[in-house]
């Protein structure tokens, strides 16, 4: 599912039309129709890639920031509640 949704991302980008085709995995069929899927295929998973791999540093950097600044909070509570303890 997910190469077929990068090929079909990939003709959305190239302006080209999606060509209805059945998989056969020999030397002939990769001459044929090979430009015409590999082509939208490449660049629709090369897009997808760039794009997904930029909201995933940016979702993982917050939720670790947002972690690290929450074990600060506790640390800094639990040094606070030790003072007034002593």
């Amino acid at each position: 599912p997910m190469l077929y949704l990068c090929y079909q991302f990939g003709t959305l980008i190239l302006d080209t039309e999606a060509i209805k085709f059945t998989v056969q995995m020999n030397w002939q069929w990769f001459k044929s129709l090979g430009n015409d899927i590999l082509l939208p295929l490449f660049v629709g998973s090369l897009t997808c890639g760039i794009i997904l791999s930029i909201i995933s540093y940016f979702s993982i950097f917050y939720l670790w920031r947002w972690k690290v600044v929450k074990n600060w909070r506790l640390r800094r509570q639990k040094r606070l509640f030790d003072q007034q303890k002593n």
